[in-house]
């Protein structure tokens, strides 16, 4: 059985996450917030709301994926994959990857001319977005940088001032090891 108008914007409303009681007045309802309650024994409602939820949980993998994809793009760009073609046009090097102009931030071009008036050559400038920064946005999404945190005591006790090397580090990794959760 097909939903009415206003049972898919409340549908989509639960979906997107409102309240029920502000999913229910947002489709149009005026009825009580039993009435809401009631609706969701609704199976062809439930299962639109499920359905909502799977769109936008695949719609969100798809954001990340080309998320990473651009950056990934800009992290492995290179000056070697661009040339300058006999009308002063910054093209693709022969070889280069054929997304790589999305790689490209800027282009300046400069025509000099000889006594005529006619182009003589060009000057080009270009310049490529963050490669450093979509290097590290790149690698934190895979997971290659381990997480570092540092401990600055302002008082260190003398317990522990008095220990040597070994005994500094065996207190450490007794630390660390009561900080691990249990998995037993």
């Amino acid at each position: 059985m097909a939903l009415s108008s206003r049972q898919e914007k409340l549908a989509q409303g639960i979906a997107r996450g409102a309240a029920l009681k502000v999913a229910w007045r947002e489709a149009g309802y005026t009825g009580a917030a039993q009435s809401a309650h009631r609706a969701l024994r609704n199976a062809t409602l439930c299962a639109r709301i499920a359905e909502l939820r799977e769109l936008s949980v695949k719609g969100i993998a798809l954001s990340v994926e080309r998320v990473v994809k651009e950056a990934s793009i800009l992290a492995m760009s290179s000056v070697e994959h661009y040339a300058i073609d006999a009308r002063g046009n910054l093209v693709l090097a022969p070889g280069a990857p054929p997304d790589a102009m999305r790689a490209v931030s800027r282009v300046k071009k400069r025509t000099l001319l000889d006594r005529d008036g006619e182009p003589r050559a060009y000057e080009v400038d270009f310049a490529l977005w963050d490669k450093p920064g979509s290097i590290k946005l790149v690698g934190q999404h895979l997971g290659m940088f381990a997480e570092r945190h540092q401990v600055t005591l302002s008082v260190i006790p003398p317990r522990i001032a008095a220990l040597d090397d070994a005994a500094l580090d065996a207190e450490i990794a007794l630390a660390e090891q009561k900080a691990l959760p249990d998995k037993t």
